[in-house]
């Protein structure tokens, strides 16, 4: 557990005991609780402030995970603001903790670690989790999920033991041919390692992109050396001990050195629910973010607006605007939900998706020659 307090002079009192009452909390050190955070702070530079992480680092940019993994950085360069930047604007974070329990009717948190916090208001911001399926083998060694930095440690060090063995004839293979399962494909092929993409549907990124874009990805994908297999069912991860092939619903099996998992996120709303909190499949908020529980909030990953869950990073920052409003009781507009996007970060490929994929009708421009594919969707006029 680390903890970082402000320090303030003998003759200053923290704000919160200035006010005689709790602070806002956020649970969460992820991209959300730090959107929060930086929204609370814009409205209101002296309230009191807390956020609590259950990793073991301060907030960072999981969006640049494809990075850390195809390079020898560093966990810290993903970060997203220096220690100083929460001193010198009074709020006071706790990372390496997990909150076990919320008492909504007390407006207090229970940690793991035994100690208990009170608030004011709170904001959910716990995220997701990778999403693993149930797979038989799932949980041999050799099978790695694609999320959090310690994944890409050890994606690396797989990678990096393939290409040392000098080709074993065995790649690595990733399950998943949407935008993570790419970005972790092209990070682990830029170590040298050779390596496969399976994926279920008939096309890649189809929630994205329609039959032509996706064909000049898979073009591209596989020009980097990458060899993409569709319409794959995958029925289990074959191995003793550790992972070795994956077997086909038609029986068919693909032998492999490691297996990276990366078919989508599910919200992390374990906390909210066990609190008593309404949750579906994630989160329950109203156009102010508001929870079910009175002065909870919930954004990002976790929280589902008119039914929706946005796996996407636009979306927490018009959220963590919309809540930080609310708690403050900062006049402004609510929150009617986001438009969706999607941008490929392989180096090589400019792929933005944005909106919806179908509508009423639509306009074409192509350039095959030089790859380059337009298409814009109209529907009721927009």
């Amino acid at each position: 557990m680390q903890v970082i307090k402000v320090k303030r002079g003998a003759d200053e009192a923290p704000e919160s005991s200035v006010q005689n009452r709790p602070p806002i909390v956020v649970i969460g050190g992820g991209i959300a609780g730090q959107a929060v955070c930086e929204a609370v702070r814009e409205l209101d530079p002296s309230v009191g402030l807390r956020m609590i992480g259950a990793e073991p680092r301060l907030p960072f940019d999981r969006v640049g995970l494809s990075t850390l993994l195809a390079e020898d950085a560093a966990a810290e360069s993903l970060q997203l603001r220096p220690s100083e930047w929460y001193a010198d604007r009074d709020i006071e974070t706790t990372i390496g903790v997990m909150v076990e329990r919320i008492d909504t009717d007390e407006h207090v948190c229970h940690l793991d670690n035994g100690d208990s916090v009170a608030y004011s208001q709170l904001v959910i911001a716990t995220g997701s989790d990778p999403l693993m399926p149930p797979l038989p083998g799932i949980e041999l060694a050799g099978v790695h999920p694609f999320r959090g930095p310690e994944d890409c440690e050890a994606l690396r060090i797989a990678a990096d033991a393939v290409v040392s063995a000098n080709g074993s004839g065995r790649p690595a293979v990733v399950i998943g041919g949407g935008l993570l399962g790419l970005e972790a494909a092209r990070g682990i092929a830029a170590r040298g390692c050779p390596v496969k993409v399976v994926h279920l549907v008939d096309r890649l990124m189809e929630r994205q992109l329609d039959d032509r874009a996706a064909e000049l990805l898979l073009n591209e994908i596989e020009g980097m050396g990458i060899e993409v297999m569709l319409q794959r069912a995958t029925t289990k991860i074959v191995g003793e001990g550790t992972a070795r092939a994956l077997e086909f619903d038609d029986g068919e099996q693909l032998e492999c050195a490691f297996v990276c998992v990366s078919i989508g996120i599910k919200a992390q709303a374990d906390l909210a629910r066990a609190s008593g909190i309404e949750c579906e499949r994630a989160v329950v908020v109203d156009d102010l973010m508001q929870t079910s529980a009175p002065d909870v909030f919930s954004v990002g990953e976790c929280a589902q607006h008119r039914g929706v869950v946005y796996g996407i990073v636009a979306p927490i920052y018009e959220q963590a605007k919309v809540a930080a409003r609310a708690i403050l009781k900062a006049d402004g507009a609510a929150y009617e939900g986001s438009v969706p996007s999607a941008k490929l970060k392989v180096m090589g490929v400019d792929l933005v998706a944005i909106g919806s994929l179908e509508g009423e009708r639509s306009a074409v421009s192509e350039h095959a020659s030089e790859g380059v594919y337009r298409r814009i969707v109209i529907s009721e006029d927009r």
